[in-house]
């Protein structure tokens, strides 16, 4: 009679054993379900946001394109104004002598003829004379 009586509690003990491994492998089943769950969602939300991302990415190169051609024209037109500036300068500093180089220009003579005198404080050398070039 013992011998059942512990054959039937260690039976008893063995079903609860059981029961309480399959009760814990159904709930880790059912969170395994809400993950797999959230993950496909996860995964469609990250797949509707970067679905567009190579035709942004692409617009975003060429727009990077365009703003580089603009710049190197624009260092193209910086050095061209820079030019510009320069010969300005330059015809401001022989804008005074004007009439002395167009003396030189208008003048048929010989080539020493074609030398005129310069305008009045400036001397060709130190020691010249005014006219003495002629």
């Amino acid at each position: 009679m013992i011998l059942i009586l512990l054959v039937v509690v260690h039976n008893f003990l063995l079903g609860l054993l059981c029961l309480w491994m399959a009760q814990k492998m159904w709930r880790w089943r059912r969170s395994l379900s809400r993950l797999s769950i959230r993950l496909a969602d996860t995964e469609h939300v990250v797949y509707s946001l970067l679905q567009p991302a190579p035709h942004g990415i692409q617009q975003v190169q060429r727009q990077t394109s365009q703003w580089r051609q603009h710049y190197e024209q624009l260092g193209v037109q910086a050095a061209q104004m820079q030019q510009i500036l320069r010969l300005l300068s330059l015809l401001q500093v022989l804008w005074p002598y004007r009439s002395w180089l167009g003396q030189f220009r208008r003048s048929r003579g010989t080539l020493v003829d074609r030398i005129p005198t310069p305008p009045e404080g400036l001397t060709p050398g130190i020691n010249a004379k005014p006219g003495s070039l002629r």
